[in-house]
């Protein structure tokens, strides 16, 4: 006797064996939370991890693309192909580019640049000389009011969500070389970009956030203003401050893309008004939020929620990773969280007598 097995019947046994993962997972993020909290309270507000747990599968390097071509013998492009291939592709999301070129002493150099991105400009001035690329090269690059998911595809970074506002800001350059293996291992400067007030969402770094701190309401924000400043050195962007404002809440981040691989690493603080705060799953934010609301003022106050998980991966795809504290970290936050269950203890034995 043969029986036929319905989808619904899949779909609830599907669930039944996913429910052990997302109990563990819940346990995992309720401790860890509950455990960064009693970290901030007695003064560890940014212990330096000893491990990093992956919560993600990450992927396999035998398995990119590079990898396989080695394997089998395919030989892979040259870099001046990837770089005529990325010079082509930046022209052509460029719109009425005019470049200022001129022949001084027998050598070819770039004075200037204009170019319109949708309803923004970017304006470059510097020194560019084409007869001697080994030379020292730089640039100053000003970019004015330009629609933020139109100036990363110029520069070709690939992100995973979406972002709708606008940026202005400058970018000071150095390089020797012009291709762009030279200009990645060799590149030093700084910059700082401004953004207006817009929206970000549909992405892998403000879900895992908004998972850790149990408020839904961050997987999209609404915010009325943005900042990025950063260096470049050593052939990695060093992202010195990051920041996200919007009116319950604010969003602030550092850390670093390595310019050859794209590889992350990354960190983000969170802070929420109570108002946000109660609307988390988890009862410890929600006890934070209604704590600092009877405070004086205190709905306008910010609450920071603790996050014990940073950033790996790319740009394009984030994997959250649990962050371990060391021991030293890990003793700061028993005793305190002792010290926080005898004082509970000895106040329910006052109440009774």
């Amino acid at each position: 006797m043969t029986r036929t097995v319905r989808d619904e019947e899949k779909i609830f046994c599907f669930r039944n064996a996913m429910r052990p993962v997302r109990m563990l997972f819940a346990l995992v993020a309720t401790v860890a939370l509950t455990f960064s909290f009693s970290l901030t309270a007695c003064g560890e507000t940014n212990p330096e991890p000893v491990a990093r747990v992956p919560l993600e599968t990450t992927p396999n390097p035998n398995a990119l693309p590079a990898a396989k071509a080695r394997k089998a013998g395919v030989s892979t492009p040259r870099e001046s192909d990837e770089t005529l291939s990325r010079l082509l592709r930046m022209r052509s999301r460029l719109k009425n580019l005019q470049v200022d070129t001129h022949w001084l002493d027998g050598q070819e150099i770039t004075r200037r640049f204009t170019a319109t991105m949708g309803r923004g400009r970017l304006v470059g001035v510097g020194r560019i000389n084409w007869s001697l690329p080994d030379e020292q090269q730089w640039a100053v690059v000003e970019v004015f009011d330009a629609d933020v998911a139109e100036f990363l595809h110029v520069c070709d970074v690939r992100f995973d969500g979406k972002i709708d506002a606008r940026v202005t800001g400058k970018l000071r350059l150095e390089w020797r070389g012009m291709r762009f293996y030279q200009m990645r291992a060799t590149m030093t400067g700084s910059g700082t970009l401004a953004m207006s007030e817009g929206q970000v969402g549909s992405t892998r770094l403000l879900d895992n956030i908004a998972r850790f701190s149990g408020i839904d309401d961050i997987r999209t924000l609404q915010f009325q203003r943005g900042l990025v400043e950063g260096t470049i050195a050593n052939g990695k962007v060093l992202v010195k401050k990051f920041e996200l404002e919007g009116q319950d809440f604010w969003l602030g981040g550092t850390g670093s893309v390595v310019l050859e691989t794209g590889e992350l690493d990354a960190r983000f603080q969170i802070k929420v008004k109570p108002a946000l705060a109660r609307r988390s799953r988890f009862p410890e934010v929600r006890a934070a939020g209604d704590a600092l609301s009877k405070l004086a003022g205190g709905e306008n106050r910010f609450l920071t929620v603790p996050l014990p998980v940073s950033f790996g991966g790319t740009l394009e795809r984030p994997i959250p990773y649990l962050d371990l504290p060391s021991a030293r970290a890990v003793q700061s936050g028993v005793r305190f969280l002792e010290g926080v269950l005898t004082t509970s203890t000895q106040g329910r034995r006052a109440r009774v007598r």
